[in-house]
């Protein structure tokens, strides 16, 4: 919506909605949230499960606050970085 004022300020078109990107979960029977907005992720927008992954180190910081029913935590670490 905020593009969408931005736009109209500076004299151009509505803007059509953005197009959803295609996603790996969409023919994937399992459920998966978005959140709308940055911010720390709590119990209530996780469901009870067997495991939970963090692929980044917020993510990973902010998991490790959930409660045990939200599963077995888990880092995904995708690349390492060593600098000295």
């Amino acid at each position: 919506m905020l593009q969408q004022l931005r736009s109209l300020l500076r004299g151009r078109a509505w803007q059509s909605a953005p197009h959803k990107e295609p996603s790996h979960f969409d023919k994937v029977d399992v459920e998966s949230r978005v959140l709308e907005t940055y911010r720390l992720i709590t119990d209530v927008d996780v469901p009870d499960a067997d495991i939970i992954m963090a692929t980044w180190w917020e993510t990973a910081e902010w998991m490790a606050k959930l409660s045990p029913s939200k599963g077995t935590k888990v880092y995904f670490l995708q690349h390492y970085e060593a600098f000295d």
